[in-house]
């Protein structure tokens, strides 16, 4: 694989981490970034003979947009995370209450 097809196999993976988490599926987001970081670090920038492809400034700017979107959307995934547990310990403290 040539190293511009590398990035744009990071492109394909930061899409579907993308998808991953606006339908919450927070498992194939970490496996997605984990597979991804892999690519980036192990395989492209360890390569003896690394030289960016001439569109990389491009590709990088799309990869930031599209991480910026799964960081607000893992954010409103937490907090409704958040919500829930706080919801949850309330209804504990009533049925508490009203159980003496």
């Amino acid at each position: 694989m040539t190293l511009p097809d590398d990035w744009a196999l990071v492109l394909e993976l930061t899409e579907k981490m993308l998808h991953a988490a606006q339908s919450s599926n927070w498992e194939e987001l970490a496996r997605l970034e984990a597979k991804r970081h892999n690519l980036i670090f192990h395989q492209i920038f360890s390569s003896p003979v690394y030289r960016p492809p001439p569109n990389l400034s491009s590709t990088i700017q799309q990869l930031q947009n599209i991480d910026q979107e799964v960081v607000a959307l893992c954010q409103a995934g937490q907090q409704a995370l958040a919500n829930q547990i706080k919801s949850l310990r309330l209804g504990q403290r009533v049925n508490q209450a009203y159980n003496f």
